[in-house]
């Protein structure tokens, strides 16, 4: 008997559902020369009954103890085709699966592997597209081919040996295509769809997904192994030693997978100033084969070679560790330089000042596909970078900023270094801890430049050292998003005020609760460490949060862009005298009213509004103690009590409003809080904990225990409910936040940017002008005003 063309594989555990459809798209098939071996994995439905009730003798089942890999393995070696075709029983081939796959096989008789493109069916749609030749630097990225739509050369896997293995559990496939390119063998995807892949929260690529994560990590960690053993065994026996020199200035540049650019670099550095500086360069185990040590002999540099990935952060730490110099330049690997001068003039600035951080000028660069390198002149100059504390970013979101503070000067203060191309003082970095605490890439400059500003240094452009920049398309290595969500959530712990931290991560767990949840799992296993970092950095710091603030916000909004808008502030205050609401809420009354009435006093210094003022505070005083009004934060008490504490925190009343307050307390505590919708912060429980959190914040209230405990049940049922709002995610987490560990003292300042989250437009015709917050002209302005009065009152650093 001639041999069987294809042996389709399958095992199956529990398929009572689905295996009965999975067997028609088999046996359907238009190409019919196979044998179907199905291993039942010890199931206990009824999938044997299902199996078995099928008359065609093409199948052949086996009935194994529950052991996924064995029957795994079992099914390869009972395999007699000359092909194998791996399917699983949730999942459907389209008819013409295995005539695509025999036919390109055949006519490509250097692939192995042969892997197709898949349409997602179940509880996502979609497709998953591959596509081309399958590396083994293909899968330091990722699992790039989809198991079911496999179909392997039978010989070449047998001769290798390849098995799936117990250690790599629920990643298995993922091990045996590394292990199966490590041996030679060729694999490849094409773009073909063969396969309907169900999605469902009951398979185990669903209910295992935690550890199928960590068994990935551990399998890239061993294809890293593997390709870099010839790197690692010469590190064995070449001991890290760097020579000491004369020089001042040490360059660190760690690396990964950037080629001759590292080579380019280093070069531009000795064209320009010779031997002048010391040189580290760092191999944070590239995985590109190509031979850096070879390309940078003769360039007189230290190369040091990280036998476990480190990551940009606890690289360029290494790097400040090995320097012999009192002064260090931390770079890209892919930068070019001008002039000689540029070392002469920062160590001429960290000898007059080592408390400071400098940023080179960036020039933005281009590189085409032929290695030419061009000035990108389509870019604006920029000048340094800031935090734009946006609610739709990641915090610390850091943008380039274009406003020059200071024209005319060599140097000016900015809020965030960026552009890769920083100078700072080995001894001041090492007092403020470096980069301690980042995991891999990301938030370097963030966490360096908010330090560096909380315990009283600055941060500084020198305008006349430009560095080139090539910016690149894309990275030559995978980020990970949880790893730069935990970096992210990291720097708002360890430099930010307790709300700024708290709104931080509600940020993050509003776009994506799965990825919080994970990067919150990344900071609880290094908890003790960032505690102590923490403690540590709190005992240095001698510059509040807001004063940092500050730098930031008026790059974004500074004076001269309010006085360009105090015709404005004028108009709309004018409207609002001429339009008094007959309401009494926040949102659309008289408490907005009131509240835009003393902004605008504030900054303009006008007196002509104190009889308003006083009118409307009065009726404010009786609407609360007639008892008339609801308890919600947009109509009711709750917005009118944050109102008057922000007010007071933020000086704008002449005496504490005691009475009206306790008024407040008094009835906000008579309402069934636990009764209350926690999705919509306007309407919702998230608008009482506004208040309360702010009246915390003094020290003054007395709570009944059974009220604030009903708080804390509020707060978890608001993080429990995946469509709570923003505003609602940000006080649950700060008013659990403050039960756990205490209100930080005079750090918390109330802002409307905490709840008024989205630009109130504001129509060019007055006559669609309406004098609210809500919708209305004080919602389109109010962050404009408040900005304006925090630049008049507080000094900027």
């Amino acid at each position: 008997m001639s041999q069987v063309a294809i042996s389709v594989v399958m095992p199956v555990y529990n398929a009572a559902e689905f295996v009965a459809e999975c067997l028609d798209s088999i046996l359907c098939q238009t190409f019919d020369n196979f044998e179907l071996l199905i291993a039942d994995d010890g199931s206990t439905d009824n999938t044997c009954d299902i199996i078995s009730s099928y008359n065609d003798k093409r199948i052949k089942l086996f009935k194994r103890e529950h052991n996924y890999i064995d029957s795994c393995n079992f099914l390869l070696e009972n395999a007699h085709g000359k092909y194998i075709a791996r399917t699983d029983a949730d999942d459907l081939m389209l008819p013409n699966r295995l005539a695509i796959q025999f036919k390109f096989m055949e006519e490509h008789p250097n692939i192995d592997i042969l892997g197709a493109s898949a349409q997602l069916i179940g509880e996502q749609n979609g497709n998953i597209v591959r596509h081309g030749e399958v590396t083994i630097e293909d899968l330091i990225q990722n699992n790039c081919i989809v198991n079911p739509t496999t179909f392997m050369r039978n010989g070449r896997v047998k001769s290798a040996s390849l098995k799936y293995e117990q250690d790599y559990i629920y990643a298995e496939d993922y091990m045996f295509w590394a292990r199966a390119i490590m041996k030679g063998l060729q694999v490849f995807n094409i773009n073909d769809i063969v396969l309907q892949y169900r999605v469902s929260s009951s398979q185990v690529s669903s209910i295992h997904s935690m550890v199928q994560n960590e068994q990935s990590k551990k399998i890239k960690k061993e294809i890293l192994r593997w390709l870099t053993q010839k790197e690692v065994s010469w590190a064995d026996i070449h001991p890290v030693t760097i020579p000491k020199t004369n020089n001042r200035l040490t360059v660190i540049i760690p690396f990964l997978n950037e080629k001759d650019e590292v080579a380019l670099t280093v070069k531009s550095i000795r064209d320009t100033v010779g031997d002048s500086v010391d040189i580290i360069v760092i191999n944070d185990q590239s995985y590109d084969q190509y031979d850096y040590r070879t390309d940078l002999r003769d360039y007189s540099v230290s190369y040091v070679y990280n036998k476990e990935r480190l990551g940009v952060a606890k690289s360029r730490d290494l790097g400040v560790s090995l320097c012999t110099t009192p002064y260090f330049l931390l770079l890209d690997a892919h930068m070019r330089f001008y002039d000689g001068n540029w070392p002469k003039r920062l160590v001429s600035l960290l000898e007059t000042d080592d408390r400071i951080l400098l940023c080179c000028q960036s020039r933005f660069l281009s590189k085409d596909d032929y290695g030419v390198v061009r000035h990108s002149k389509e870019c604006p100059d920029v000048f340094g970078a800031y935090s734009t504390f946006c609610s739709n970013k990641y915090w610390p979101d850091i943008e380039w900023n274009q406003k020059e503070l200071q024209a005319g000067y060599d140097v000016e203060p900015i809020g965030n270094v960026l552009g890769a191309g920083y100078a700072a003082s080995k001894r001041y970095w090492i007092y403020i801890r470096g980069l301690q605490g980042l995991r891999k890439y990301g938030c370097d400059e963030a966490l360096m430049s908010f330090k560096v500003w909380r315990e009283g240094g600055r941060c500084l452009l020198v305008k006349d050292v430009v560095i080139g920049h090539i910016y690149r398309k894309v990275s030559p290595f995978k980020h990970y998003m949880a790893e730069e969500i935990s970096n992210n959530l990291l720097v708002s712990y360890l430099t930010f005020s307790q709300s700024f931290y708290c709104f931080a991560a509600a940020i993050a767990w509003h776009k994506d609760r799965n990825l919080y949840a994970e990067s919150m799992k990344l900071l609880q296993a290094n908890k003790q460490e960032i505690e102590t970092l923490k403690t540590y950095l709190k005992s240095i710091y001698t510059r509040p949060f807001e004063s940092v603030l500050q730098i930031h916000i008026s790059r974004l909004l500074g004076n001269d862009e309010i006085n360009k808008q105090s015709s404005l502030l004028h108009q709309v205050n004018g409207f609002i005298q001429n339009n008094p609401s007959k309401k009494v809420g926040l949102f659309e009354g008289v408490t907005g009213q009131l509240v835009w009435f003393c902004l605008y006093k504030n900054w303009s210094g006008t007196q002509d509004l104190e009889d308003t003022i006083q009118y409307y505070w009065t009726d404010i005083c009786d609407a609360i103690k007639k008892r008339s009004l609801s308890w919600n934060f947009s109509e009711g008490i709750a917005g009118i009590g944050w109102a008057c504490m922000y007010l007071y925190t933020r000086k704008l009343l002449d005496n504490y409003p005691k009475q009206l307050l306790c008024e407040i307390d008094q009835q906000i505590q008579e309402i069934n809080i636990r009764k209350i919708s926690v999705s919509y912060f306007a309407s919702g429980a998230g608008g009482i904990l506004a208040y309360v959190i702010l009246r915390n914040s003094t020290g003054q209230p007395i709570w009944d225990p059974s009220f604030l405990d009903d708080l804390s049940i509020v707060s978890k049922r608001i993080l429990e409910d995946s469509s709570s709002d923003l505003p609602s995610v940000f006080y649950a987490m700060f008013y659990l936040d403050t039960q756990k560990n205490g209100m930080e003292k005079n750090t918390y300042y109330p802002r409307f940017s905490e709840w008024l989250l989205t630009n109130q437009h504001l129509p060019k015709n007055i006559k669609y002008w309406r004098p609210t917050i809500f919708n209305g002209c004080i919602g389109a302005v109010i962050g404009l005003i408040d900005v304006a009065c925090n630049n008049k009152n507080i000094k900027d650093v």
